[in-house]
C-alpha cells in the first residue's frame, strides 16, 4: 500500500508535536520541507479530527489535543485519507465496472487496504513518540 502524502504529513506533524508541546505550521514545513500551504489544509483536517488543537496569537501554536497514547495511528491514516487512497472502482459499493463480475480483484484489494489499516490499528503515537529523531529534517516522500 501506498501511504499518501496527506497521512505522511499527519503523521510528521504529530510526531514532531509529541516531542514539543506548542509548534507553527510554518516551523514543521520548515523542518520537514513540506509546503506551507498543503501542512495548513492537513494540520485543519487533524484539528477537525479532534488530534489538534491551535492557538492565536503570540506564544500561540498547534498542539496535541490528547495524549500521544490516545491516537491510533490507524484512526489518524482514516480521519486524513478520508477513503481517497482506493480507485473507484475497487470501493466496496461501486457496482459500475464493467469488469465487475469477472475482475476479483476489488475484494483482495479491499482485504489488504483492511490488513494495512489493522497493522496501524496495532500502534499509538506514543510507541514512537519517544525518539527523538522525528525532529530532525527527514525528505518528504515523493509522489
Amino acid at each position: 500500500m501506498k501511504l499518501s502524502l496527506q497521512a505522511d504529513y499527519a503523521f510528521r506533524t504529530l510526531l514532531y508535536l509529541s516531542t514539543k508541546p506548542v509548534a507553527s505550521v510554518r516551523e514543521i514545513s520548515k523542518i520537514y520541507g513540506i509546503s506551507h500551504s498543503d501542512l495548513v489544509k492537513v494540520v485543519k483536517q487533524l484539528e477537525r479530527a479532534g488530534y489538534l488543537k491551535t492557538t492565536k496569537g503570540k506564544g500561540g501554536g498547534i498542539s496535541l489535543k490528547c495524549p500521544p497514547e490516545k491516537i491510533c495511528l490507524a484512526d489518524v491514516y482514516c480521519d486524513v485519507t478520508l477513503k481517497k487512497d482506493l480507485q473507484d472502482c475497487f470501493h466496496p459499493s461501486n457496482h459500475t465496472c464493467g469488469m465487475n463480475s469477472a475482475c476479483g480483484l476489488k475484494n483482495v484489494v479491499v482485504e489488504a487496504k483492511q490488513l494495512f489499516i489493522d497493522v496501524l490499528g496495532n500502534y499509538s503515537l506514543s510507541d514512537f513518540a519517544s525518539k527523538r529523531d522525528v525532529i530532525k529534517k527527514i525528505p518528504r516522500l515523493k509522489s
